[in-house]
This record gives structure tokens, sequence and C-alpha cells, in this order.
């Protein structure tokens, strides 16, 4: 998100617009303490010690793997 300078002088409508932008923003985010749920083209990403990246999928019947990238 890119924030445009504040008007000189307040204004209640530029601030409803900022609120609601950034609450949109924030709902988009993930948090801490809540369950992640990967879907759709999203993928998971893990880095091995020694910089190696991973792609980990799962397949239908739940088993696990994961391809180098």
């Amino acid at each position: 998100m890119s924030l445009v300078r504040a008007p000189i002088q307040y204004d209640r409508e530029d601030q409803d617009r900022l609120r609601r932008a950034l609450d949109a923003q924030d709902a988009a985010n993930r948090k801490l303490g809540q369950d992640v749920e990967i879907a759709g083209a999203e993928k998971l990403i893990l880095s091995s010690p020694n910089g190696s990246r991973w792609s980990v999928e799962v397949s239908n019947a739940g088993a696990l793997s994961a391809v180098a990238l």
C-alpha cells in the first residue's frame, strides 16, 4: 500500500477513506496466533538451512511432498 501525503487541513472524508483502506489491507493480512490456510494457487515455500527452497504440496489423499525450486 502506498499512502499519499496528508492534506494540510483536517478532512473528515479523507480520514474516512484512509481508515477504510487500512481496514481492507489489515483484513487481507495473515495474523499471528491464527490458523493459516493455503488454497488455490498459493504455495507454501520453505527454505532449508543451506538456503535451498522447497515448495510443499499435499495430494488429495493427504500425502505430503516437497519439490525443489
